[in-house]
């Protein structure tokens, strides 16, 4: 009779019946991990593959379209009824100003997509002193246009005082009084509806009005993306 070796026999274990009972072999762990890391990888790759397609479909409409911000321009400025004249105030002289400024306003869309600008004023001032405002509407500008829109600022009799208002007495006789013009533009650009985060572009414009020929001496216009 053959005689198996203790390495060639199968596990066994002992019943409460005293019989032996075979133990089986379980080798279905293993493949199970091995199968769940494959299927991980494959995910990670795939994801990994798709962010790379669409960086590079991004980067090539980026690189295609070029977007830009708008240019803004202010143009045409003109004043009329400009008249300033003295007012006593106890002991002090203050000085009234009247005047209707107008202007044209050219919004230029280099892009191939539509900007929306949101509604807007344009302020003046005489040496940091407010003395009036125009409102500019909203505008929906399509890609590749230009858009011009008047705006009008009337001043009516705005009340001058103290120092300031010595200094307008004195530029008025010089016949050259100071203005700034200042809006600041806001639009957002859309694209296959995507909407961009606000841009502003601020228009600065310094003039200098000739109160007895109701002209302009001087005009000094910019435009800063800010």
């Amino acid at each position: 009779m053959k005689f198996s070796s203790n390495s060639e026999r199968a596990p066994y274990s002992r019943s409460k019946h005293g019989s032996f009972n075979v133990e089986e072999y379980h080798v279905d762990g293993p493949l199970k991990k091995k199968r769940c890391r494959r299927c991980c990888c494959c995910t990670m790759i795939a994801c990994l593959v798709l962010l790379l397609v669409l960086f590079l479909v991004g980067l090539t409409l980026y690189l295609v379209l070029k977007p830009k911000y708008p240019s803004v321009e202010m143009s045409n400025i003109a004043v009329a009824n400009v008249k300033v004249s003295p007012k006593r105030d106890g002991l002090r002289i203050n000085a009234l100003l009247s005047m209707n400024m107008t202007a044209n306003l050219t919004a230029i869309n280099p892009n191939r997509f539509r900007i929306i600008y949101s509604p807007t004023q344009a302020d003046v001032s005489y040496k940091d002193l407010y003395v009036g405002n125009s409102t500019v509407p909203a505008i929906d500008q399509p890609g590749r246009s230009n858009h011009t829109i008047s705006v009008l600022l009337v001043t009516d009799e705005i009340d001058v005082f103290k120092g300031t208002g010595l200094s307008l007495l004195k530029d008025s006789a010089k016949d050259a009084i100071p203005f700034t013009i200042v809006g600041v533009i806001k639009a957002r650009i859309h694209f296959l509806g995507i909407t961009s985060s606000l841009l502003k572009v601020k228009v600065t414009c310094d003039v200098v009005v000739h109160p007895r020929n109701q002209s302009l001496l001087e005009k000094t216009c910019k435009a800063d993306a800010t």
